[in-house]
């Protein structure tokens, strides 16, 4: 039967940590080592954070390639930014996503066996240690690694809320789940939606239970409340009260646009003619409209693409 306490030794958890650290580490070093330049950066979105983190570390702000300032969530450029003091700081930084990346095994291992015992948490935390994509997306400077190591741990903090013993938890606990879900919301904007459905699956599983309603709404105000200094930055720098990014618009666009073709390539889409001299918050306007008239004019092509 699975307790709520941690069955087995905590020595299983260190051995999954090891192993996942082994085999990022080695797919990592085997790469770099292949590298012509082990500084070199392989995706343009890896290039984008770098160049917002040493904006950052070099007192200037957070700032990409085009001079726009909240196109990107702040904590993971913020990560990144002491690396960028480094000689070598991008293997550094990349040493950095194999541990993180290492730790999301151990956390999954530990909350598996937490919820349904020890030999289902051993099977998990080798499931995520030897997982392929999580490996491959750990040797690159992108958020992915961070976020599902947030994310595995903000599962854990509500799963309890899912049972018929959850409404017993306590409100320090839901503090808990608002701090994380703002560190999964700084990561990146688009788990917004997953933390409120997380909290709604929670009070569903409670029917509604009052403890459980307060708890959610406790968390829910947490992030907001993290994310007031962000929109006051954004407005004072942008004029714009943007709580989360000025993305939204080219990131719909990408997918749905005249172009789209169910890949993504933005590289000569955000600068083409129609929005060269555009400020950052007509630049998103410009691409949310024309996103939202490509849905418009022809639902059937987006089906489709999502199909793609």
């Amino acid at each position: 039967m699975p307790s709520d306490q941690t069955s087995g030794d905590w020595r299983w958890w260190v051995t999954v940590f090891i192993m996942a650290f082994a085999v990022r580490a080695a797919w990592g070093t085997t790469r770099l080592i292949r590298a012509n330049d082990p500084t070199a950066l392989e995706f343009p979105d890896e290039e984008q954070y770098w160049m917002m983190a040493r904006s950052l570390w070099n007192g200037e702000g957070l700032k990409d390639e085009l001079g726009f300032r909240a196109t990107r969530m702040p904590l993971y450029p913020a990560v990144l930014s002491a690396f960028t003091a480094l000689p070598k700081g991008v293997p550094a930084a990349k040493g950095l996503h194999w541990l993180i990346g290492a730790l999301a095994a151990a956390l999954t291992a530990g909350a598996a066996a937490t919820f349904l015992g020890r030999r289902t948490g051993l099977i998990a935390g080798f499931l995520v240690a030897f997982d392929p994509f999580l490996t491959f997306f750990s040797s690159l400077l992108l958020t992915e690694t961070l976020f599902v190591t947030a994310l595995i741990g903000l599962w854990w903090m509500v799963w309890p809320m899912t049972r018929k013993d959850g409404s017993s938890v306590g409100f320090a606990r839901w503090m808990g789940i608002g701090l994380l879900s703002a560190v999964c919301v700084y990561l990146r904007e688009s788990s917004l939606g997953l933390v409120v459905v997380a909290m709604g699956f929670a009070i569903v599983c409670q029917r509604f239970e009052r403890t459980t309603v307060l708890g959610a709404a406790m968390a829910i105000v947490v992030v907001v409340v993290s994310l007031l200094p962000w929109a006051a930055r954004n407005h004072a720098v942008t004029g714009d009260w943007c709580w989360l990014t000025h993305r939204a618009g080219i990131s719909l666009y990408d997918g749905v646009g005249p172009q789209a073709s169910g890949a993504s390539d933005l590289g000569e889409v955000k600068q083409s003619d129609a929005v060269r001299y555009l400020d950052e918050v007509a630049w998103n306007q410009y691409f949310l409209d024309q996103a939202v008239a490509a849905i418009k004019a022809d639902p059937r092509r987006v089906l489709r693409l999502a199909g793609v």
